[in-house]
């Protein structure tokens, strides 16, 4: 945008159908409704069903052989200059060189305990809350754990096994579950990944639940997408008018090979509607340049979710993050940035889909690499940084007058300085029309201690909240 970045400017991507997969990687999936729940608050859990232990405190059981080396190729940039080093003050009394908004009262309205440790890592705790409910699932040793409460902090839905809800032999869970509120549609939606079909040795099955209604404790329909090309990892997803989007870090099915980063969007209208099946569109946005090991690219791209029930300018166009380290790419030409991606689907012609960059920015000077083995920020054996992607979720919100986005990740907030420390880079872009912008940026690292796996919001006031280990 301001500087030259090393990346194709503009590339379209137009998606072909041919078969299931095509030899570039573009898939065309149809996902298959394999059940009905008719009222979840009345599910009795089958103990017959008792799949295989998928995870234990080591992780998961099905392993990926493909380890990222990191080469740290030097950076132009001299040290993060937003870092934060005073606790925020009001705007124009900050020190630092951005403006720092005053801190918002907050005021705890009801406390109650969620779904309590279940001795797997990781947990992948996730939540979501609707007008009336709260979904908080997490990862137990055979897929992904569900429990529903009231907003009076009452539990109406005890907690179960998503599998329980899925009832098909041959099916196991293996968690990483997102739960989502869709203010479009007032449904619910609640995924996991896992093996199906016979597979066992790497993750081929996606599976989302939507609720009939906006009572979750009713009627779920439930579906499969299964893949059997490829190792699907780290799924996550964001609700859009038209669509729920997605991304996820595929490997070879022996999972020693990494591929790319995937883009995906579902049919939400027939997710909605209970169709028998459903279209799913997936590719690996390929326009990172060639010939350059996958592991100096953005290896996460992340889906923006939507925050309030005002769509955005373009509904039915989705949107993803992702990010480029000057320290992880060997060109002189490349700059610390992040840049948006779009994915138009068309799911009656999906030839039609359009994937394409739409906005690439220059951020201030960042080295995302906070320690070679990730596992570095101390505590025991050291906790897992995971300073190479956009955490989740990214946040859009439409103000009328302007649109905004919210995004973190970890970064070495001492660079060059050692020893490192993690801090959360955050960013809030806008636009009003034409191209977005970044408004405001800061790397949040206000004295001694590691701060990571951010996650940022915007609400309907403009205030941001930033939460993070």
């Amino acid at each position: 945008m301001r500087k030259t970045i090393c990346v194709l400017a503009g590339l379209i991507l137009f998606i072909a159908v041919q078969g299931q997969k095509t030899s570039n990687g573009i898939s065309v999936i149809k996902g298959e409704r394999f059940n009905v729940i008719q009222s979840l608050k009345d599910l009795k859990p089958d103990p017959l069903l008792n799949p295989r232990v998928t995870r234990d405190l080591n992780g998961s059981l099905i392993k990926k052989t493909w380890k990222d080396t990191i080469i740290d190729y030097g950076t132009k940039a001299s040290g993060d200059p937003v870092v934060q080093k005073v606790p925020f003050l009001p705007k124009n009394e900050s020190p630092e060189p951005f403006e720092a908004g005053p801190m918002a009262g907050s005021k705890i309205i009801k406390n109650f305990d969620g779904i309590t440790f279940t001795s797997v890592s990781p947990a992948d705790p996730c939540m979501t809350q609707g007008p009336g409910h709260i979904i908080q699932m997490l990862n137990g040793s055979q897929g992904a754990y569900l429990q529903i409460w009231n907003k009076a902090g009452n539990t109406v839905v005890p907690q179960t096994y998503m599998y329980q809800l899925i009832a098909t032999p041959g099916y196991s869970g293996n968690g990483d579950p997102i739960a989502l509120y869709d203010p479009f549609s007032d449904r619910y939606i609640i995924t996991e990944f896992g093996t199906s079909g016979g597979v066992t040795t790497y993750i081929n099955t996606l599976i989302f639940a939507v609720s009939i209604t906006n009572d979750p404790t009713g009627g779920w329909y439930l579906y499969k997408f299964v893949d059997n090309t490829a190792f699907i990892d780290y799924p996550h997803y964001a609700v859009w008018p038209n669509a729920i989007f997605g991304t996820s870090n595929d490997f070879n099915t022996a999972g020693s090979t990494y591929l790319g980063s995937s883009v995906m969007a579902f049919d939400k209208s027939k997710l909605l509607s209970g169709d028998t099946t459903v279209t799913m569109i997936r590719t690996i946005p390929s326009f990172f340049g060639t010939g350059v090991n996958p592991s100096t690219k953005p290896r996460t791209t992340a889906p923006i979710g939507i925050s309030g029930n005002t769509a955005p300018t373009n509904p039915n166009m989705g949107m993803f993050m992702y990010y480029h380290d000057d320290n992880l790419t060997s060109t002189s030409l490349d700059v610390d940035s992040i840049g948006i991606i779009t994915m138009t689907p068309d799911f009656a012609n999906p030839a039609n889909t359009v994937v394409r960059i739409s906005d690439r920015m220059v951020a201030a000077p960042f080295k995302s690499n906070v320690c070679a083995s990730r596992a570095c920020i101390p505590g025991g054996a050291g906790y897992d940084a995971i300073s190479d992607r956009f955490m989740h979720r990214i946040s859009y919100r439409n103000f009328g007058n302007y649109e905004a986005i919210v995004a973190s990740h970890t970064v070495d907030a001492n660079f060059p300085t050692l020893p490192a420390k993690a801090g959360v880079r955050w960013y809030e872009l806008r636009r009003t029309t034409g191209n977005w912008s970044i408004f405001q940026q800061g790397t949040y690292a206000p004295d001694a201690d590691s701060r990571w796996m951010g996650s940022i919001n915007i609400n309907s006031k403009g205030q941001i909240g930033l939460a993070y280990n």
